[in-house]
C-alpha cells in the first residue's frame, strides 16, 4: 500500500520532513504484520552531549495516548539529521538507549567538539 513506511524509511522520513521544519506529523508504519499509524512530535532544537562534543539535536517523540510505552530519537541538523540519541522504554519498566560514540564521513573521523555548558550531560 503506497504511504507506508518501514521502521528504517521512517528514520529516512523523519530526516526529509526536519530538513521541511515540520514539527508534527502522522505516519503508517508496518510494524511486523500489520500497519500502524503513528503520530510523531520534532521539539524545538536544544544542546545535547553527545561522543562527538556538545551538538544541537531535535528530539522527536512519539506521541503515544494511554500508553506505558515512550520513545525518542534526537537529530542533529549539523549532519544532516542523523541520529545521536534514542530510548525506549516503558514506565516502571525496563529502557533501551542507544548513543552515537563516533562518526565517520568518508572514512574521516568527525572531530570532537568541546562538552556543552555546564560539563557532560545527556
Amino acid at each position: 500500500e503506497a504511504g507506508m513506511l518501514d521502521p528504517l524509511g521512517l528514520t529516512l522520513e523523519m530526516q526529509r520532513l526536519l530538513t521541511l521544519a515540520q514539527s508534527e506529523w502522522d505516519i503508517r508504519v508496518v510494524e511486523e504484520d500489520e500497519i500502524d499509524p503513528q503520530r510523531f512530535r520534532a521539539l524545538p532544537a536544544d544542546k545535547l552531549q553527545t561522543g562527538l562534543g556538545c551538538l544541537d539535536a531535535v528530539e522527536v517523540q512519539r506521541v503515544r495516548e494511554n500508553s506505558k510505552r515512550y520513545s525518542s530519537v534526537w537529530l542533529t541538523p549539523e549532519f544532516h539529521f542523523i541520529t545521536v540519541r534514542m530510548i525506549h522504554g516503558k514506565r516502571d519498566g525496563n529502557e533501551f538507549e542507544l548513543r552515537l560514540r563516533e562518526l565517520r564521513v568518508d572514512g574521516k573521523p568527525v572531530p570532537i567538539t568541546d562538552n556543552c555548558p555546564g560539563g557532560p550531560a545527556s
